[in-house]
């Protein structure tokens, strides 16, 4: 194909060829034991979209790697972002105060797409069955609000339309969250939950690391309370006692075992991105180890470096469900990569979680690595105990090897190179 046309008639062109040739770099077995995510908003938004093709462009990268599955957002829950929806709220609406490129560019893409008739999240799914891997919908479950300048963007038909559903706080004050305390909130992120099980993804993920709390102080909390202890909680001093925290633990356990039950219905997983500071879980309402206990988190995806953590540890030896370990980006002090693209350090790290006897790694964004080579290389074969020792011991090498062209229709390149004659 022509790469450049310097005058009307030239017809000349420059073009350039990439040979692909065997190589001992990568390892030799595949080890299907990584976890990916991609966030709807931000690949879009932030590199935009020419087609529906550049949908499954994100998916090659991860063909013959070790990256078994990928978490991918449709942006959020109620909320629906970039798809079509009977029960969500399909942004975004007007853009009178977003000022950053990104929500122009996510704005005018989407727009694009959808009026094209075509679906991102169809595409997605088939994208992910092209290169052999898993794919679950991660929802951030209180992705029902946000605050200016962002409200007129993200916010939900179904928050604006039920205040009585609300959270509130300690003090009987409203908060702009919806409470899961209600079994109307609950009904509606089910129904979500089915019309994302209409693309027949593999599973569903909760990104209880975006959304909580779900519930505070609302009727339904205060009532169970006083079921169990014979009193009204004393606020706003019991806000987070333990009989407060128990009773707001057990009615968001009930939800995940609703959802459960739909999704088993499906022969579905359910998954969960969860903290790594399980003390604010906790605190925030979501106590995991019962739901483990219970068989209803088929994975969990924990965001810091769970070999140094002895609760983790403690569950994943549990063997009741599978565990996954992040190692970049973290949300745990001292965990984070000093630089997230050093690949001698990914594989090191990769290496630890594997000896620990964790079940993999996830990783936070994945699409943002593709571009780096040395790195992205690691990471895709980054399931390989056999493969990470040798790059430890830098013996996997890891460079592109550029095969310079010799001749051109037989003749040499040489001192008198026919490419400088033009």
């Amino acid at each position: 194909m022509p790469a450049s046309r310097y005058a009307e008639g030239d017809q000349h062109c420059f073009v350039g060829y990439i040979r692909a040739v065997r190589s001992d770099h990568a390892p030799k077995k595949s080890a299907p034991n990584l976890v990916a995510t991609n966030d709807g908003y931000s690949w879009i938004a932030l590199d935009g979209m020419e087609s529906i093709r550049d949908v499954s462009k994100q998916f090659q990268p991860y063909r013959d790697s070790d990256f078994f599955r990928m978490l991918w957002n449709p942006t959020g829950a109620d909320v629906s972002g970039n798809h079509l929806s009977r029960v969500g709220t399909t942004m975004p609406f007007d853009l009178t105060h977003a000022y950053r490129k990104c929500d122009w560019e996510f704005r005018r893409t989407t727009k694009r797409i959808l009026k094209g008739g075509d679906d991102i999240l169809k595409a997605a799914v088939a994208g992910a069955r092209d290169v052999g891997m898993e794919i679950q919908f991660y929802i951030r479950p209180e992705a029902f609000f946000a605050p200016f300048p962002y409200d007129e963007i993200f916010t939900s038909k179904f928050l604006l339309r039920n205040p009585q559903w609300r959270c509130r706080d300690e003090f009987g004050h409203e908060v702009m969250r919806m409470s899961y305390a209600f079994p109307q909130v609950q009904d509606h992120m089910l129904d979500y939950v089915e019309e994302l099980l209409g693309y027949q993804p593999d599973g569903i993920c909760l990104a209880f690391n975006r959304s909580l709390p779900m519930m505070i102080c609302e009727a339904p909390v205060l009532e169970e309370f006083a079921r169990r202890h014979g009193r009204a909680a004393r606020l706003p001093e019991e806000v987070d006692s333990p009989e407060m925290l128990s009773v707001r633990q057990s009615l968001l356990g009930r939800f995940v075992d609703r959802l459960h039950a739909l999704l088993s219905q499906r022969k579905k997983a359910l998954s969960a991105i969860v903290e790594f500071d399980n003390s604010y879980s906790l605190l925030m309402g979501l106590d995991v180890e019962p739901l483990v206990d219970r068989g209803v988190i088929e994975s969990l995806y924990v965001t810091g470096f769970c070999p140094q953590s002895e609760f983790w540890g403690k569950v994943r030896t549990g063997g009741k469900v599978k565990v996954y370990s992040s190692i970049h980006y973290t949300h745990s002090e001292g965990t984070a990569a000093p630089d997230p693209y050093d690949h001698q350090w990914q594989a090191g790290a990769l290496a630890t979680i594997l000896e620990a006897g964790f079940d993999g790694a996830f990783h936070w964004d994945t699409d943002s690595m593709h571009a780096n080579p040395y790195n992205w290389h690691v990471l895709r074969h980054g399931g390989s105990r056999e493969f990470l020792q040798r790059v430890l011991a830098r013996e996997a090498a890891v460079a592109p090897v550029f095969q310079p062209i010799t001749e051109i229709r037989g003749v040499s390149r040489g001192r008198y190179d026919p490419m400088r004659s033009y």
